[in-house]
């Protein structure tokens, strides 16, 4: 009887690893924190980032994807000086098609790295003006896999763009880097 079990139990192992590897396409869901740096004083906001990835590239120790990231972060504020005499509240959107380089796709921990070039859209919160502008992103994670179809995820992606003009013209210059911790699930099919 004994090892009726281990012939199940390594069935369903093998089963299991097939399936994952035939899974091309995932889509992670990610609670976030945006950490801005600027040369002013900024708070990025709370949000959450989307991504879906399709594998393109699959070799037995690393996978390359095409990904479509999302990323939204809610209740951000920047302000001029310490009394917040010049101060703006708006929200940040990103969305950055690029690449992912994961390594060991079928490990149980599979780290990767990621890049792409896209939009970014801010908006204020007070007066609706809105502000589009060229962005670009670059980070990296890890997905730790609990089932074959699905993962945890820990993420840390800096998205960067020059910084927008609402509320407040000309008195904010320079670029802006957000950069985004997250922590959420991974489904793959």
């Amino acid at each position: 009887m004994r090892t009726w079990y281990c012939l199940v139990w390594l069935m369903s192992f093998c089963l299991a690893t097939l399936a994952a590897q035939e899974q091309k396409n995932e889509l992670a869901i990610s609670a976030s924190s945006f950490q801005t740096s600027a040369s002013f004083d900024v708070h990025g906001g709370e949000g959450f980032q989307l991504n879906y990835a399709r594998r393109i590239v699959h070799i037995p120790f690393a996978s390359l994807y095409l990904e479509l990231p999302f990323a939204a972060a809610f209740g951000g504020n920047r302000s001029v000086t310490r009394l917040n005499a010049l101060q703006e509240n708006y929200n940040t959107m990103y969305v950055t098609p690029g690449l992912k380089l994961k390594l060991l796709p079928s490990a149980f921990v599979s780290p990767y790295f990621a890049a792409g070039l896209g939009w970014g859209g801010f908006r204020s919160t007070t007066t609706s003006a809105t502000a589009n502008r060229l962005a670009g992103d670059i980070g990296g994670g890890a997905d730790f896999t609990i089932l074959p179809v699905l993962s945890l995820r820990a993420e840390v992606r800096d998205y960067y763009s020059s910084t927008p003009t609402l509320d407040i013209p000309s008195v904010f210059s320079g670029s802006v880097n957000n950069l985004v911790i997250s922590g959420g699930m991974v489904l793959r099919f």
